[in-house]
């Protein structure tokens, strides 16, 4: 019997799937990453600091996150976190990361991380962090983040996909 409702409904859902991805099913975690630079432009030798935010949007707590975040090229890490650390890289031409990690973010929760670099001579800063944790984000769109600081008219912001 032909149900124009039910085709109606899955072709619905199918552009909703199209547009913003799948559908987090109920109690699923929703991390989510932000980023903010203080100032807004680099000057080479000065202190430049990185605030990130993670928010679980989600109905689930997150567990065993991991915040990722090489150091952008041409800068000296002078403060961070002491529940971060600063490791190699995955790539050893990328230098230096800094590992945060945290056991537990509840849902409606958010946490949050700053550390404070000193550019050396560019044009912009390039940094790119993710977060991860023990299960699949219900929208993994949203875990990583580019941050790009120029030397001159302020910062701009891109979202990347995974």
């Amino acid at each position: 019997m032909f149900r124009p409702v039910c085709i109606a409904r899955t072709f619905a859902l199918t552009l909703i799937f199209m547009i913003y991805g799948p559908i987090a099913a109920a109690g699923d975690a929703d991390l989510s990453l932000n980023i903010v630079t203080s100032p807004k432009t680099a000057v080479a030798g000065k202190p430049l600091t990185y605030s990130l935010c993670v928010a679980n949007k989600g109905e689930e707590a997150a567990k065993s996150l991991v915040l990722s975040n090489p150091l952008p090229n041409n800068a000296k890490l002078l403060s961070a976190p002491s529940d971060c650390k600063l490791v190699d890289a995955d790539k050893p031409q990328s230098g230096k990361k800094l590992v945060c990690k945290l056991a537990r973010l509840g849902p409606g929760n958010s946490v949050g991380w700053s550390f404070v670099v000193e550019p050396g001579v560019v044009d912009e800063l390039e940094n790119t962090a993710k977060i991860s944790f023990d299960k699949t984000d219900a929208n993994p769109a949203d875990n990583r983040i580019n941050c790009l600081v120029p030397n001159i008219n302020g910062i701009k912001y891109s979202q990347l996909n995974e």
